[in-house]
């Protein structure tokens, strides 16, 4: 009795931390958009790899632009009420053009605003 009452409480223990564990997916830009090929990867290919785009741009010449976004904070910008005045989060953006439902370009670009700091103190004996 006192061993399945052992067993018992370890699944409980075991179950509870793989719970706590879980936690909503996340995409990975970078990674995902070396899986899209130009000129092969389709509408289909794009949406099983990356998911639903963040936004839909029909543009002139008949081409449709899929834009992906995403925001990334380190640790240090994660902290509550002083995270948003220690860092910018870093901007991540996909572009995926099709033409005629197939991937004819795809664009990967990052920006951090931290990065961008420097400029804001010029160097002493300037």
């Amino acid at each position: 009795m006192r061993q399945s009452c052992l067993y018992a409480a370890f699944c409980c223990l075991v179950l509870s931390v793989v719970c706590g564990c879980y936690s909503t997916p996340v995409r990975h830009l970078a990674a995902d958009a070396g899986l899209v090929k130009e000129g092969r990867s389709t509408t289909g290919d794009v949406l099983v790899l990356l998911g639903k785009p963040d936004l839909k741009k029909q543009q002139a010449d008949g081409s449709v632009v899929w834009v992906y976004q995403e925001s990334r904070k380190d640790l240090v910008e994660k902290l509550p009420w002083l995270g948003d005045r220690l860092g910018a989060a870093e901007q991540v953006r996909l572009l995926v053009r099709f033409d005629n439902n197939i991937v004819s370009k795809i664009q990967y670009s990052t920006v951090d605003p931290d990065d961008l700091r420097w400029r804001q103190h010029p160097l002493e004996g300037e």
